[in-house]
């Protein structure tokens, strides 16, 4: 039996690490919202929506949760701890840059649907700092 060499393991250690990560963001957010499955993996940057209180100034984060089964669209009241699952679910996707790179989307027909990033705006930015729970797209 051959020994492996140093870059396979770091690779499989990568791997390992990355599995483990999105495991946690996973358990952590049917955790925290009690969403299905399904529902859960229709999330995208957009389904995290901001709301601030004009009469409080008190900024309530919320998630965007798609119809699904009962053909009803929801915002749920995001805790602190889902928040931080969210923040550093956002910071692995975007590796260091500014925007979420485009992702590509198994089809039932074994093909591969190209979507674009959901990110509209780079932080910092006037539509970024909005507290409208709507976000924009610049038109798009």
């Amino acid at each position: 039996m051959g020994r492996r060499s140093g870059s396979v393991r770091r690779r499989e250690r990568h791997q390992a690490e990355s599995d483990g990560f999105w495991a946690w963001a996973v358990a952590e957010t049917l955790r925290h919202t009690g969403v299905r499955i399904e529902e859960m993996l229709e999330l995208t940057q957009l389904s995290l929506r901001r709301y601030t209180s004009e009469t409080t100034g008190t900024l309530v984060p919320l998630l965007h949760i798609v119809p699904s089964k009962a053909d009803a669209e929801r915002l749920l009241p995001m805790s602190p701890e889902l928040v931080m699952v969210q923040l550093a679910v956002q910071r692995r996707a975007k590796a260091g840059g500014t925007y979420v790179p485009l992702s590509m989307r198994p089809t039932r027909t074994s093909g591969f649907t190209a979507y674009r990033s959901h990110i509209c705006s780079p932080a910092g930015s006037e539509s970024a700092r909005r507290s409208s729970p709507a976000p924009s797209c610049g038109g798009s």
